[in-house]
Parts: C-alpha cells; sequence; structure tokens
C-alpha cells in the first residue's frame, strides 16, 4: 500500500507542476522592453505598444507565445532576435483577430544597429489599419532600415490598409528566406499595395519562400517600387489577388526572380502573375502558371522594360482581353529558352504587342496557345511593334500571327512548326488545367533538342 500511496503523490504531483507551466504568463503594459524573454514566462501578453530601444536588445526564446491584447505595436530600434527552431516555432498573435495587432516595425531604425531575426516564428493577424507607416505593412514593416533577416517564417491572416498585408518595405534590404507567406491582404480602397511583401525605395533578398492567398491594389504578395532591387529567389507565390499584379507588382525598380513558382494568383486588371513597369530585371528559371486577370496579361504584364527572361515556362495562364501568357509594350526585353504553352486569351494567346515592343526571341516554344478573336500565338497591334523570332518552334508559324492592319514584325529566321513532344503537358488551354502538375521537359526524341541558336 504504501508504494501505491507513493505513486499517487508523484502522479499527483506532476499534474499540480504541469498546470502550473501551462498558466504562467508575464503581462507586460506597454513601454520599453529588452533583455530576455523565456518560454518559461510564455505567454507574454501585451497591453500596450512596446519598443526596443536604441542600442538595446530584446531576446525571443523558442517556443513563445506573444499574445497582443489590443492593437498594439513592437517597435524596433535597437536589436529584435525572435529566433525559433524548426520544431518549436515563436508565436506573435492577438486574442481578438478581428482587432488583431499593429506588426513589427523597423521606422527609422538607426543604420549601425546590429541586424535583427526574425526565425522560425508565425505571424498571424497584424493589422496596419492605422493612418500614416500604420497603414502598411500587416505583419512586418521596414523603413529606411536593411538589417532584418525574416526567414522560414509562416506569415498569414494579416492585414494593411494600404500597401503590404504582410510585409511592407521603404527604402530597406531585408533577407527574405524560406518563408509561408499567406493570406494576407490590403484594402481594395488602397491605390498601392502589396498583399504579401511591398517594397518602397528599397533591395529586398528574397528567397524560397511561399506566397500565398494575399490581396492588394498592387502586388497582390510584392509591391517593387522606386529603385528597389530585389532578388527573389525559390519563391512559391500562389492564390494571391490584386487590382494590378496578382503575385508581384514592380515599378521603376529591378527586381530579380530566380526558381520561383508564380502560380494561380489573379488581377482585377493586367498581371494575373507579374506587372512590371520600367525596370531591368533578371527572370529566371520560373513557372508562371495557371495566373489570370480580366484585361491585359493573364500572366504578365510589362510597360517600358528592359529585362531579361531566360528559362521560364509561362503555361495556363488566361485573360479575358489581350495576352494570356504576356501583354507587352514599349520594351526591349530579351527572352531566351522560354516556353510559351497552353495560354488562352481573346487576342494574342501567348503574346500581345503595342507601342514599340521590340522584343527578341530566341530558343523558345510557342505551342498550344489559345486566341477566341485573333492571334493564337501572338497579337501585333501597331507597326512599331517589331518583336523578332530566331530558332524558335512556333505552332503554326507566322499564319497564327495576328498582324493588325496589315502591319509587319521584325525577323523572322530558323524557325520550325514541329510538335514539341512535352513528356507530360496539361490537357489544353486556360488555368481550367493545371499546368503546374504537368511536365514540360522534353521527350528524348523532340525536334526541340540541339535545334537552337548554335552560338549558344
Amino acid at each position: 500500500m504504501k508504494k501505491n500511496y507513493t505513486l499517487l503523490f508523484c502522479t499527483l504531483f506532476m499534474f499540480i507542476l504541469g498546470t502550473i507551466n501551462v498558466y504562467t504568463q508575464t503581462i507586460i503594459p506597454g513601454g520599453n522592453v529588452s533583455g530576455t524573454w523565456s518560454l518559461a514566462g510564455s505567454p507574454y501578453l501585451i497591453q500596450g505598444s512596446i519598443y526596443i530601444p536604441d542600442n538595446q536588445v530584446l531576446l525571443i526564446e523558442p517556443g513563445v507565445t506573444i499574445n497582443f491584447q489590443g492593437s498594439y505595436k513592437l517597435l524596433v530600434l535597437g536589436q529584435l532576435l525572435a529566433i525559433g527552431i524548426e520544431s518549436d516555432t515563436i508565436n506573435l498573435t492577438t486574442d481578438n483577430p478581428n482587432t488583431g495587432w499593429r506588426g513589427i516595425r523597423f521606422a527609422d531604425t538607426p543604420i549601425n544597429n546590429d541586424t535583427s531575426k526574425i526565425i522560425f516564428c508565425k505571424l498571424q493577424y497584424g493589422k496596419a489599419n492605422g493612418s500614416g507607416d500604420d497603414a502598411n505593412g500587416g505583419a512586418v514593416y521596414l523603413k529606411n532600415f536593411s538589417k532584418v533577416i525574416i526567414s522560414d517564417c509562416l506569415i498569414t491572416n494579416n492585414f494593411a490598409s494600404e500597401s503590404g498585408g504582410g510585409i511592407t518595405c521603404y527604402n530597406s534590404d531585408p533577407i527574405i528566406t524560406n518563408n509561408t507567406i499567406s493570406n494576407n491582404n490590403v484594402s481594395f480602397s488602397s491605390n498601392e499595395g502589396g498583399g504579401g511583401i511591398s517594397y518602397y525605395y528599397s533591395n529586398p533578398y528574397i528567397s524560397y519562400n511561399i506566397l500565398n492567398n494575399n490581396s492588394a491594389f498592387k502586388g497582390g504578395a510584392i509591391y517593387c517600387y522606386d529603385y528597389s532591387s530585389s532578388t527573389i529567389i525559390g519563391n512559391n507565390i500562389s492564390d494571391n489577388n490584386a487590382g494590378f499584379g496578382g503575385g508581384i507588382y514592380s515599378n521603376y525598380s529591378n527586381p530579380d526572380l530566380y526558381n520561383n513558382i508564380i502560380f494561380n494568383n489573379s488581377a482585377d486588371n493586367e498581371g494575373g502573375g507579374l506587372t512590371y513597369y520600367n525596370g531591368n530585371s533578371s527572370i529566371i528559371n520560373n513557372i508562371i502558371a495557371n495566373n489570370s486577370t480580366y484585361y491585359h496579361g493573364g500572366g504578365v504584364c510589362i510597360g517600358s522594360d528592359n529585362s531579361v527572361f531566360i528559362n521560364n515556362i509561362i503555361c495556363n495562364n488566361t485573360v479575358n482581353n489581350d495576352g494570356g501568357g504576356f501583354y507587352y509594350y514599349n520594351g526591349t526585353t530579351i527572352f531566351y529558352n522560354n516556353t510559351f504553352t497552353n495560354n488562352m486569351a481573346n487576342k494574342g494567346g501567348a503574346l500581345f504587342c503595342l507601342n514599340n515592343s521590340d522584343l527578341t526571341f530566341t530558343n523558345s516554344i510557342f505551342w498550344g496557345n489559345t486566341a477566341t478573336t485573333d492571334g493564337q500565338q501572338i497579337f501585333l497591334n501597331d507597326d512599331n511593334s517589331d518583336p523578332n523570332f530566331f530558332y524558335c518552334d512556333v505552332q503554326g508559324g507566322q499564319s497564327l500571327f495576328a498582324l493588325n492592319g496589315g502591319i509587319y514584325f521584325g525577323n523572322y529566321e530558323n524557325n520550325i512548326d514541329t510538335i514539341p513532344m512535352f513528356m507530360s503537358p496539361s490537357v489544353s488551354s486556360g488555368n481550367n488545367y493545371n499546368g503546374l502538375t504537368a511536365d514540360w521537359s522534353l521527350q528524348s526524341g523532340s525536334p526541340c533538342i540541339n535545334a537552337g541558336d548554335p552560338s549558344g
């Protein structure tokens, strides 16, 4: 019997100890914060806006929950080290998703401070619905400060009334890598946006992220403006929505995109996947699939741009009007080794050009694109657009080009019109067929293999 009483006592003690740990909490009334927030003190209940002073550090341990009890923000003027681990993330949230909290904000943080790190964190229900700066960046807002790393985070269900439902950067160059950014949105009443990420005078590095289900007036996932030379690598940018640039919107900027999947985004007006203006970017090894918009560019809308597109697959995008894959005006972008396939439009199934679009396509495939009115592959709207085609495989050849008013295009040399023999293409054109799960690699007997430009 004695052993049974001992066992009962130990079990009761462990239960009480566990109960105490569950209900341990730390109340933060607002004001300056620094030092270490440990798991033992979690959750931290934030009852006012908090500030990390200049030259001070706040370290947050793995597994900590930070619960904002109202519309309060964490302003970083010093250094934030919120570093979780994959199996034990840091959770920044609120007990009232309708009210939300004001996010992590770096506003004119002194540039000499050390790098802040937000790693393996979950940021949800941020609401930037105030005025001025506080209307931008639902989860994270950066202005005039670049020394921030955001990596391996889940950034979801955040909102901004002006720009950047997930992250907004003004004149900032953060490193953003391996995150999932989903279900963020920006009010359509705004005239600039970025449901997931928005950049203004900035040069961010964005790598291996998943950005989806965001919405904004401009840039459902990412918004780059005024000389933002961002590098965006390995992201899954999907299910975002905007007025312009369902996935990404860029203007007077030079963002480089490598190895991204830009899938199933939508825009009310133009650029279901991407909208680019006035830039000079490298866009390489991306899949741009199943995006849609109403007016211009189911996949991509570009204007006054001088970028380079290499090894991209643009497939199963849809537009109600012009340019199923691309809508392009006024620029000299170079396209090399790209595949335009199974896109759908009213005019220009693969490409719609106007206003001095002097593009060059080399070693590219145009196949399976459809247009309900004219230009199954290409529609040229004006005589000043003179795209060139070298060593391409073009379905139907020049017969499937629509030349508005009998105009002419540029050079058309060493091209073929032969089934490219994709390994496992989508069944048909348009975004009702999944271009992402298709295999667009070429079978061993494809006529496109070793048939490109011999000069390299």
